[in-house]
């Protein structure tokens, strides 16, 4: 396992779980050995947990950094790694974790009573706010989420893992979802100084975004269609790709209620507004990264499109991200930045990376909008 990231090698990445199987159905043992020097991308690792328990137990020892290996054990997947080899590395002074959170119950609910209870996904996007208050408040950077600021934040997790819950089991609504973070600090080469970098990774099994969106009432299939019909090239971005970029934007909704209130669908560019409230540069080489693995799609966003935008500049008006220079649903995505995939995922895996920046949050933040940990 080398380059295991779908941030940087998507298609490789894919590649290496079809391997797996491959592995898996023709020798009797076998080693993992996990190359990179650090976690690439805490999402192909949360993937990983996920297929692992339904491999046959082949896979004994292998190699693994420790570097890797304190990620795992501290975002708590280490234990869905049956066979597997992990170093030991108790100093954690370099990471914060995000442990896993699953939903894997079946049904529309979290409990007999889900009128009553407090659903997991709003527990969960409370727990997600008390860590990134955790990410903001190192030393470097000194700042914490306002009480706007977080109540923001808690409706972005909730409307995401709400999107898990029902649009990867169209017919039932209740969706299994998992998501997982952490934040090293790592030296800067040749810098003497450190960085804080922040992965998140949210895996939904089951329908993709493409088969889900095909459910969605008239009005909304026909708009998708359209997009997809006037802008496929053979080879490079099929139907079922193009489809899941427009099902991405905002406005575009499977709930019929919400399409005749002219609302919702504001789930997954919000995740893109996340990265960007925390995880926003100055310099392009640190700005976040964002990719949607979903079916046999692969969408990479990350500078120049990464920045979101109305069709006329008012905040209030529906985002828009088509991955073009115009920004428009008139002219195709480029290419390598949306693309096909040669092997189907039965499901939809976002994962994140961006580097918490002093300099931009300091300048940006304003103290209306988040506070010093001392005020």
């Amino acid at each position: 396992m080398k380059n295991f990231s779908f941030l940087d090698d998507p298609v490789g990445t894919l590649e290496k779980f079809q391997q797996l199987a491959e592995i898996e159905a023709r020798e009797i043992g076998a080693q993992i050995h996990f190359e990179d020097q650090y976690c690439l991308d805490v999402g192909a690792y949360l993937l990983l947990a996920e297929v692992w328990p339904n491999l046959a137990p082949i896979f004994q020892g292998g190699k693994m950094t420790r570097s890797v290996a304190k990620v795992l054990r501290r975002v708590n997947l280490e234990n869905a790694f049956r066979g597997a080899s992990f170093p030991r590395d108790d100093n954690a002074r370099d990471v914060w974790a995000i442990q896993v959170q699953r939903r894997q119950i079946s049904g529309p609910g979290d409990s007999a009573t889900p009128q009553l209870d407090p659903q997991r996904k709003e527990k969960v996007a409370d727990w997600f706010c008390d860590r990134i208050d955790e990410w903001l408040g190192v030393p470097e950077i000194k700042q914490m989420l306002s009480a706007l600021g977080r109540a923001n934040f808690q409706q972005i997790i909730g409307e995401i893992l709400d999107n898990a819950e029902r649009h990867s089991a169209p017919e039932t609504g209740g969706g299994q979802w998992s998501i997982v973070g952490f934040m090293a600090r790592r030296a800067i080469p040749g810098n003497g100084g450190y960085e804080y970098h922040a992965y998140l990774g949210f895996l939904s099994v089951g329908a993709s975004i493409a088969e889900s969106i095909m459910t969605a009432p008239e009005k909304v299939r026909k708009k998708i269609d359209w997009y997809a019909n006037t802008h496929r090239r053979q080879g490079v971005q099929s139907i079922e790709t193009l489809r899941t970029l427009m099902a991405i934007q905002d406005g575009i909704t499977r709930d019929a209620a919400a399409v005749q209130a002219n609302r919702g669908g504001v789930g997954m560019l919000s995740i893109v507004e996340i990265a960007n409230e925390i995880g926003g540069s100055y310099d392009p080489r640190r700005r976040p990264r964002i990719t949607f693995t979903s079916g046999s799609t692969c969408i990479s966003l990350r500078d120049p499109y990464i920045t979101l935008k109305t069709s006329n500049g008012e905040p209030n008006e529906p985002r828009r991200l088509f991955c073009n220079l115009t920004n428009s649903p008139n002219d195709p995505p480029d290419s390598t930045f949306v693309r096909d995939l040669d092997y189907h995922f039965p499901g939809t895996l976002i994962s994140m990376d961006f580097v918490l920046d002093p300099h931009f949050l300091t300048s940006t933040i304003s103290e209306d909008e988040h506070h010093g940990p001392d005020n």
